[in-house]
Formats: C-alpha cells, structure tokens, sequence
C-alpha cells in the first residue's frame, strides 16, 4: 500500500507500507537527534557518496595502469610506483571498490533507516580513510610524493572535513567518528615505522600529524554547524503539542506530514495549509475564522466512520494546522485503480458506513462539500477490516482553479468536478445535504464501474455533462453485477434536481440495507480480502479468518 497523502484533501493512503519502500520509522525526541526525513536525505547522500568513492578508485586504478604500462614506457621514464607494483595496487583497489560498493548497497536496500545509519556512515568514513592511507603510506610510497600536491598533507584531511558535512549526524556520533578518523594518520604512519619503511624528516612527519587534529577540529565545527541547522528544521516543525516526523504529500492546499505527539505515544496526520495559501484564498482573517469555526463542528462528531480530530491551531508564521487520526489502509480511488470495479455487496457494505458518517454531519448543519474516492478510506481498525473513515469534511475551502477533472476545482465552486453536484457546478446560493448525495452517487457509480460518470476532455465539459447530460446505467459500463435496486439508487441519487433525490444519507442508509442478496458481504470477508490482497496490513498476532466463503470471496 502507498504511504503517500494528498496534501490537497487530506491523508489517503497512512501508516503502511509502500510496495517499493517501508514508511520512515519517527525520530527520536531525545535533544540529540534530528528529523528523520534530513536523516534520510543524508544517508541519500551516503550512498551516492559511497558510488563516487568507488568510482574514483577505479578511475585511479586504470589511471595507474596506463601510466605504469603505456604512458611511461613511451617517454622512457622510470616506474617510481609502490615496491608491490600493480599488483598491489590492483589488490587494494578491489578491496575498497568493493567494500564501498557493498556500503552502497546495504544503505540502498533500506537495511537500515535513519538514525540506524549511523553506524554504517562511521564505519564508511573510516572504511573510506583507511583506504586513503593505504594508498599513501603502506607499501612505502615516500610521505612527501604522497601528499606533495597537497604540501604534505594527507588527503585523509579533507575526507575528514567533508563528511560530516554532507552526512548530517548526531552530536555525538560525529564527535566519535571524527576522533577515529583523525587516529587513522598516526596509528597507520606508526605502522609504517615499525615496518622500517625509510620517513622524511622530522619536520614534514610533525607537519603531516598536526594537519589531523587540525582538521578534526574544522571538521566538528562543521558538523555542529550541519547539526544545528536541523534541530532548527525541527523546531520549525513544532506545531503544539505535535512533531513533524515526515511529510507525506503535498497539494494546492499544503502539506500533510507524519506527526508524534510530544508526550502521548500517539501517532497522528498533521494537514498544514501555508499562509500564502490563506491569502490567495480571499484572506487570512477570514480563512483563519472558517478554519476555527468548521473545525470545531468537526471535532464535535461521534461517528466511528468520521476522520477523528485531535488538535488544531495556528504556527508563529501564521499557518494553520490541524491533526487527526493516522489510519492504515488506502482509499477508494487507489482501491478500484488497483484492484478493479468492486463486487455489489462489498459496495453497499462499504457505502452503508459511508452513509452513517455523512448523516451525522448533516445532522450537525455541516455539508462534507467534496465527497468523492479519494476522501473514502478502508482501512484497518484495531481488529476491524473494511472499516470506513470518510475524510476532510472542508475544513477549508480551495483556492486556486484546476483543469484535471478528479482534482478540486478552485475559485468557481467548492468541489470536485467529476462528483459535483448540478447546483453546485450551478452556483447556486441554496446547496444543502442532497448535495453530498449527488457526490456519494458518483463514488457508488465509480466503485461499481471503475469508471466516473461523466469523463469529457476538461473539467467545465465534465460540470456541463452534470448540469445536464442523464448519466448511463453503471450495468451498461461494468461486467459487475449490480442487483437493480441498488442501480436504480444509484441514478435516483444521480437526477439533476435535488428534490428528486433521496432526502437525505439515512433514507439512503435504509435503502441499501434493505437490498436483498444472496451472499452479503461480512467483516469476515473483509478480514479474508485484506489477508490475500494485503497481507502486510495484518496486526501482528492475529490469525486469519477461517471462512471458507470469505477466502473464497477474496480471491
């Protein structure tokens, strides 16, 4: 399942895990650490860091190969190479390339996340000086000719000051892994010595060994510099009594971010809308005003089926932000892209809990405003499955125009085109709860179909259709089988004038209870669906569902 959300309507798809990669594991809320998404973007850099030390060495290693075999052979000049000759050469740079690709490729295959890269960055950096060394001090190559481009200073130095730059790390690990960096000079030139291998003098091997201390010292400066600039991204992202962990998505709305709460072992979604987002939106003033007044009619809903809210408020910088419930599962619209029109009975299942959410908000004057797929979640709920959780009842409105017909149009009317209502698209002053009808007619259209019920070439084509056009038959559109009573809802929910629609979601709610099936679906089904098509969403310890119409149902 995707870990991904939609900034522009809410979280979709949260707390599971991505086909490709595993959600982020939080950071941790110790004064040391740093977020987990700048943790990651260096151990980014690590990896790439990593291929371009391999890299160097095997353009040193056929450079030195030319050299030794072509270029000085042509111009008559003397080997000056390593005693070992190429072959040592080629041994030590098959020992590094391979080691910094197999570095590569452990942080690559995400056996570790986050702060547990920090062990595999301190032995790389020091994996990474002691192939430097070996280079330049093992086999006697002379200090002076090792470091002469350089005034006698190891190149060492430089790799010493230049990781903890490019791979942020705590206080304390950069503290240590900068110390055994530094060590590596005199340990290994120690070495040298006792091996008899002829030194310079005095002077140059006092230069060499102080340019160690001096640069660890220029290299923790940098890496409290690198570590201070993350804990103020991660002050930033305080809002509350909530930590921004990792963003999620982002959309024309804002942002919406993994959040843990500072003292609760509670994960929660955070849905952040920038100031700059409230000014286009016709004013701060007034956006700020809706945001308080919607929110607390949303907080103050019971429903099981309602997205839960926690908290909201407004950051220093004038942002506004709201948290709520992480959920595990995926949407509607992700649910039938990947899986395909759903069966009759699971639809009325799923829209029942629909129905149940939208009731009780219309009950409390409150039209949901953008019913549509991607704001109907199925997800996983305690020991529950198929359980429905219908999302962002516009807590504020959009703000800027969008031509994609599945996106929210902006400006003109409050919405999504592909499941507006006619008197919505119409602007008219007078838009009650028949309007979320219309929309949930839409989504039952699309669930049973995979298909939405107009689909012209723009989103004023597609609002015209709904003014206007009679909708087909979903039967027409799907192989599905579809009892006509639930079609002949569906269409009574699709007409033109509200009046002629249902009255409201629990006449709807009545209705599809009362459609006769055969084999109805059952949480049991649900249990078995989700074991066979997402196994990786089961809680730990739970065994599956021994119903042999529900395994054979989900299959």
């Amino acid at each position: 399942m995707s870990d991904v959300a939609s900034a522009a309507s809410g979280p979709r798809v949260l707390e599971c895990r991505h086909p490709h990669r595993e959600a982020t594991v939080a950071a941790s809320s110790g004064s040391g650490s740093l977020p987990t998404d700048v943790m990651d973007a260096g151990n980014r850099r690590l990896v790439i860091a990593a291929l371009v030390y391999a890299g160097a060495w095997i353009v040193a290693m056929l450079g030195a190969a030319l050299l030794t075999t072509a270029i000085l052979p042509a111009v008559g000049a003397p080997d000056t190479g390593p005693p070992g000759g190429l072959a040592y050469q080629y041994g030590l740079s098959a020992v590094v390339i391979t080691g910094s690709l197999a570095f590569a490729w452990l942080l690559r295959a995400r056996r570790a996340k986050g702060h547990a890269c920090g062990n595999l960055a301190i032995g790389f950096e020091l994996f990474g000086a002691l192939g430097i060394l070996m280079s330049e001090l093992w086999h006697g190559v002379p200090l002076e000719a090792a470091g002469h481009n350089a005034g006698g200073i190891s190149w060492v130095c430089g790799w010493m000051i230049f990781f903890p730059i490019v791979v942020p790390s705590t206080k304390r690990r950069a503290v240590v892994a900068t110390m055994l960096t530094a060590a590596t000079g005199p340990a290994m030139l120690l070495i040298v010595w006792l091996r008899d291998v002829p030194l310079p003098g005095p002077a140059t091997i006092f230069f060499w060994v102080l340019s160690f201390p001096m640069s660890a010292g220029m290299a923790l400066v940098g890496a409290r510099v690198v570590h201070g600039l993350g804990r103020e991204v991660a002050k930033a992202r305080e809002l509350g009594s909530y930590r921004l962990v990792e963003r999620l998505g982002r959309g024309g709305m804002g942002e919406v971010w993994r959040a843990e709460h500072r003292l609760l072992a509670r994960p929660a979604a955070v849905k952040l809308i920038r100031p700059e987002t409230l000014s286009r939106a016709g004013g701060a003033d007034a956006a700020v005003k809706r945001f308080e007044r919607e929110a607390l009619i949303t907080a103050g809903l019971r429903s099981p089926h309602t997205i839960a809210l926690y908290d909201f408020g407004q950051a220093p910088d004038g942002s506004l932000y709201y948290a709520m419930e992480l959920l595990e599962g995926m949407d509607l619209e992700t649910m039938v892209q990947r899986f395909g029109p759903i069966p009759a009975p699971r639809t009325i299942y799923l829209l029942q809990q629909v129905c149940r959410s939208l009731a009780e908000a219309h009950a409390s004057g409150l039209v949901h405003r953008d019913v549509k797929p991607a704001n109907v979640f199925v997800c996983r709920l305690g020991l529950s499955y198929d359980f429905v959780k219908v999302l962002d009842f516009g807590l504020v409105k959009p703000s800027q125009a969008q031509t994609d017909v599945k996106l929210t149009a902006e400006g003109v009317a409050s919405g999504t085109p592909a499941y507006m209502a006619p008197e919505v698209a119409t602007g008219e002053a007078e838009v009650d709860a028949r309007a979320d009808l219309y929309a949930l007619g839409c989504v039952a259209y699309w669930m049973l179909t995979g298909q939405l019920v107009f689909e012209g070439g723009s989103a004023v084509r597609v609002i015209a259709d709904h003014v206007r056009t009679p909708p087909v038959p979903p039967s027409q559109r799907t192989e599905v089988e579809i009892p006509d009573a639930l079609e002949a809802l569906v269409l009574e929910m699709l007409e033109k004038a509200p009046a002629d629609r249902p009255a409201d979601a629990l006449e709807v709610l009545r209705r599809l209870s009362a459609i006769e099936l055969d084999d109805p679906w059952t949480e049991h089904d649900g249990d078995a669906w989700w074991q066979t098509h997402q196994p990786q969403a089961r809680p730990a310890g739970v065994r599956p569902s021994t119903s042999s119409s529900a395994r054979e149902r989900a299959a």
